[in-house]
């Protein structure tokens, strides 16, 4: 997928993106401007998102920071697209990043939960999330 990436960092012209150790240090960046994107630019979020989508099922490092900047694809803003730019800049830095599975003797899964109960409330919405992830042999599994 490491190929992948280079070209869909090539055509949205993010292959020379500056150097990011987080994809999302914290929600706020999608908070910091509130101003609507245009038609034009609201085609490209959603495009880009779909793309991030797609790179979800082998980088589980930008899943969750995927899934946030998507409870914006009806109405995406200004710093919603700042945010979606520096996950893109986080990925170009990190482009040889991959799962390896480990050759193991037997099977050890580990199943991990968490949840927020309505914690969110700058999106004014007071709604739970609940996350899970399952390994088995230290390898996340869907």
């Amino acid at each position: 997928q490491c190929s992948d990436i280079i070209d869909f960092l090539d055509d949205c012209g993010m292959g020379c993106a500056r150097h990011t150790d987080a994809p999302m240090p914290d929600k706020e960046e999608i908070y910091s401007d509130t101003t609507p994107l245009s038609q034009q630019e609201h085609a490209l979020y959603r495009s880009l998102i779909g793309s991030l989508v797609w790179f979800t099922q082998t980088r589980w490092d930008i899943s969750h920071d995927v899934n946030r900047l998507s409870q914006w694809l009806s109405a995406p803003t200004k710093g919603a697209m700042t945010a979606l730019y520096r996950v893109i800049a986080y990925l170009a830095s990190t482009v040889s990043f991959k799962l390896e599975v480990p050759r193991v003797s037997g099977n050890t899964w580990h199943i991990y939960s968490d949840s927020e109960h309505a914690g969110d409330t700058t999106m004014g919405t007071n709604r739970s999330h609940t996350g899970i992830v399952i390994l088995l042999n230290g390898m996340p599994i869907r």
